[in-house]
């Protein structure tokens, strides 16, 4: 098979430059209204074969020269990396890969080329494709003597052939082979963006169903055979017509028509009809948006059956889904991730989703999520993780549920609040909420656990060099003496002064009072001695090296009902609390430090 690595455009819409976009299994395209996600769809379908650029889709390049229309991209290219596997790769060997791509001008017809060696002269390339006559002729240019028979073609190719292989070689486009062409994937595209429409659904999945037969030499044996002589027959005359063309006109010095038939696109139109029990068969857009809704998912779903009966020689194929989850509700969500990761898992099938599903962007690897953003009516293309973030990605995969990091919450959250370890996830959010009468998920704040390992720094580089994504740390002051949060370190990632707030005189639960740690101690910790804890109990400890330390150990002593770690006694004490003014000022001010500066107040 010949599959779809990742493809690049050039000149379509907004899409004015955007570079090597993967298709996985899947790739997830996101980002705003707009911002160019179906036009990418369209540009892959471009590639294979599947969609034709108009007049108006050339991307505008600026305001018009003369006050009249806008200049335009003289050309639309869309280019492709493909991975091959047997038996493409002994057909067009000797890589495992190819680059394709497909050019489009107003002036002339879309064309394919290829990238491959070919000598550094382009007179010497491609001598398979040529007539005797221009062989002869390129021959006596370079003095070269025919092997054999002066009237044979391959009396000409051979020594031609001996003299370009010891020539400079390079790489270079050159025009891509009809059997490469024809090997390239299929494409099915599956729209939500518009009113339910299952009878182009139904058409793009017949259509497949159409080409996997034309595969079956059993089956249309015969129709090569005629396509073949067709072909044939309709070239001889193009040359006749050629002729005819020459000598009326003399003053044209060549002219060339290559006529292609082919077979494989006369599946052209399907009628459907549905109608409930007893009743009369009616056009489906008559029916109404739910159930067609329904019918385009139970379209989708037999596409995957189709894609189980595929054979190993069967041509690719990449799905694109365009807002699939348009108008579903959960329940059929649900359906829909779980119909996606069975397609993806079928052999050959790569994928493109464009989405604002937050569900489906959070199910993929954080690799395969690809935001579009629209800055001056021209797209960028950022990518949450590339091959240079492996490490931050291992990371993020072992982390991210328990920090909350989903692909959806690095796209989209506004800051970023790195702490130190477990105590500060349980604590913080609770006493924010106290504080500011809102929870961090609403004032766009995600939480970032450094727990103890060095990868949350390489998580906070990352979001530093991402312009949109800001981050904001928070520690104990007893992380100037450890490896992690040190400001010398915080500095090295990108990370300001003024983005460091130390709280607490050596940790955080120096800020509650002594009160405060009294109270819940008799609430949750009573003495086995069963006499109170006072706060006289806990001022004593403040002098300890690390109070929280002291605490545990204290408690534990005393109490059957200690917790079992540490972070149990600081967040026992905060689910007390009951009021914002119970929340210490040093991590209010902190708090309303950070709504403004997840909201732009802050510069």
């Amino acid at each position: 098979m010949i599959e779809l690595d990742w493809f690049t455009v050039y000149g379509l819409k907004s899409l004015a430059k955007i570079e090597e976009i993967p298709v996985q299994r899947p790739t997830i395209i996101t980002g705003a209204n707009d911002g160019g996600k179906s036009t990418t769809l369209r540009a892959v379908a471009f590639l294979l074969g599947e969609w034709m650029p108009s007049a108006e889709d050339y991307t505008k390049m600026g305001p018009p020269a003369d006050g009249t229309e806008p200049l335009q991209a003289v050309e639309i290219i869309v280019e492709g990396h493909f991975s091959l596997t047997a038996p493409d790769t002994r057909r067009f060997g000797p890589n495992n890969y190819i680059s394709l791509r497909r050019i489009l001008t107003q002036q002339s017809a879309a064309r394919y080329e290829l990238r491959a060696e070919q000598p550094v002269d382009p007179s010497l390339r491609q001598l398979d494709d040529r007539k005797i006559e221009e062989l002869r002729q390129l021959a006596s240019e370079l003095n070269i003597e025919p092997s054999g028979k002066r009237s044979a073609r391959e009396s000409w190719l051979m020594p031609l052939n001996e003299h370009v292989a010891a020539q400079e070689w390079e790489q270079a486009w050159i025009p891509a082979p009809r059997d490469v062409i024809d090997r390239l994937p299929t494409m099915m595209i599956f729209s939500s963006t518009d009113e339910p429409d299952p009878e182009r659904q139904i058409r793009s999945a017949l259509q497949m169903a159409y080409r996997e037969l034309l595969n079956d030499d059993q089956l249309v044996g015969p129709v090569r055979k005629v396509e073949t002589e067709v072909q044939e027959r309709l070239e001889a005359r193009a040359e006749q017509l050629c002729r005819h063309v020459k000598e009326r006109c003399p003053e044209l010095s060549e002219i060339q028509v290559k006529p292609e038939v082919t077979f494989s696109e006369g599946f052209r139109n399907v009628d459907v009809l549905a109608s409930r029990p007893g009743g009369a068969g009616i056009p489906l857009n008559q029916s109404g948006a739910g159930r067609r809704r329904r019918i385009n998912l139970a379209i989708w779903e037999w596409t995957g059956e189709l894609l189980t009966a595929r054979s190993a020689d069967d041509r690719a194929v990449v799905i694109a889904y365009d807002e699939p989850d348009t108008h579903l509700d959960y329940g059929h969500q649900r359906e829909l991730i779980t119909l996606i990761r069975d397609q993806c898992q079928k052999p050959g099938v790569r994928m493109l989703v464009a989405t604002h599903s937050l569900n489906l962007i959070d199910r993929v690897a954080i690799e395969d999520v690809v935001h579009l953003r629209l800055d001056d009516e021209h797209t960028t293309a950022e990518r949450l993780m590339g091959s240079e973030h492996d490490e931050i990605q291992r990371y993020l995969i072992g982390v991210s549920e328990a920090m909350g990091l989903r692909n959806s919450v690095l796209l989209h959250e506004r800051c970023f609040l790195g702490v130190e370890g477990p105590t500060e996830v349980q604590a913080l959010p609770i006493l924010f909420r106290l504080a500011t009468n809102m929870s961090m998920q609403s004032a766009g704040i995600a939480l970032i656990s450094g727990n103890g390992n060095d990868g949350a720094l390489k998580v906070v580089r990352f979001l530093k060099d991402n312009g949109r994504r800001l981050a904001f740390v928070v520690v104990d002051a007893d992380s100037t003496d450890g490896k992690l949060f040190r400001p010398d370190k915080l500095n090295a990632v990108g990370v300001s002064s003024d983005d460091i707030h130390f709280v607490g005189d050596r940790e955080l639960e120096d800020l509650f009072t002594n009160e405060q740690w009294a109270e819940v101690a008799n609430r949750e910790w009573p003495r086995e001695d069963e006499a109170y804890w006072t706060s006289t109990d806990f001022a004593t400890l403040r002098d300890e090296p690390k109070f929280s330390s002291a605490i545990e150990s204290v408690v534990r002593t005393a109490s059957a009902s200690a917790p079992q770690s540490k972070p149990g006694y600081l967040l026992a004490l905060v689910q007390g609390l009951q009021t914002g003014n119970e929340v210490p000022e040093a991590l209010t001010i902190v708090f309303q430090y950070l709504v403004r500066f997840a909201n732009g107040g802050v510069s």
